[in-house]
């Protein structure tokens, strides 16, 4: 069962980040997601610049292709990614050999909660969410957003065809996964913590993978 906490996501946020922004590319049979936090927003330069070299190419030659839903990958290679901002910040995953989704979100007030909660989340779903605050709500969001990208549709893919399902000590973990990307099972989630008043959830395809997080310097 894939699990995040909904309260307060264990995975840390380890500042490993070399100061010259050079990575070792992952070798090749390497399961590692790396997850990088930058501030910067949308178009920090730097996202560009981690892409490339984890593919081992040149930077100013990058040319990404994007799908039919709007996922950017690179045609012929092995590595896989995937961006989401929040703010001033931005969350990347790169991997190997996986679809990956990430979604960043920062604590914030839900405008047109209620139409969103019909939009989006089903009767069970509703039902946790109709009496909690806009956190519990942006966690389930979080997770159904992360998963939709891995998948490639984002939200076309529609997100009532994912029900989150909360365990007793308030975990999160993806109860049912309808459509062409089923069964559930495919698919991991797992949290992490950006810290500034942030949260936010990786999602990827496969057994589980070990996940090394670094945060690039300001």
């Amino acid at each position: 069962m894939s699990v995040i906490d909904a309260r307060a996501p264990a995975t840390p946020w380890t500042a490993r980040c070399p100061r010259a922004l050079d990575p070792r590319p992952l070798a090749a049979g390497d399961a590692s997601v790396h997850l990088w936090l930058l501030r910067g927003g949308r178009d920090d330069p730097r996202l560009r610049l981690l892409v490339a070299r984890y593919a081992g190419l040149d930077p100013a030659g990058l040319a990404p292709s994007v799908g039919a839903h709007g996922k950017p990958f690179l045609e012929g290679h092995a590595l896989r990614y995937n961006v989401s901002h929040s703010g001033e910040w931005s969350a990347l995953a790169l991997a190997h050999g996986t679809e990956l989704g990430v979604d960043l979100e920062h604590r914030r007030r839900v405008r047109r909660r209620t139409a969103l909660l019909e939009r989006s989340f089903t009767d069970a779903e509703r039902g946790r969410l109709d009496g909690g605050g806009d956190e519990a709500l942006l966690r389930y969001w979080a997770a159904k957003e992360a998963l939709v990208k891995a998948i490639g549709r984002g939200i076309a893919y529609g997100l009532k065809q994912i029900e989150i399902g909360e365990s007793a000590d308030g975990s999160l973990h993806v109860a049912r996964l309808g459509g062409p990307a089923s069964p559930a099972a495919r698919w991991r989630i797992a949290g992490f913590n950006p810290g500034e008043d942030g949260f936010g959830v990786l999602a990827y395809e496969g057994p589980v993978r070990p996940l090394t997080f670094f945060r690039a310097p300001d």
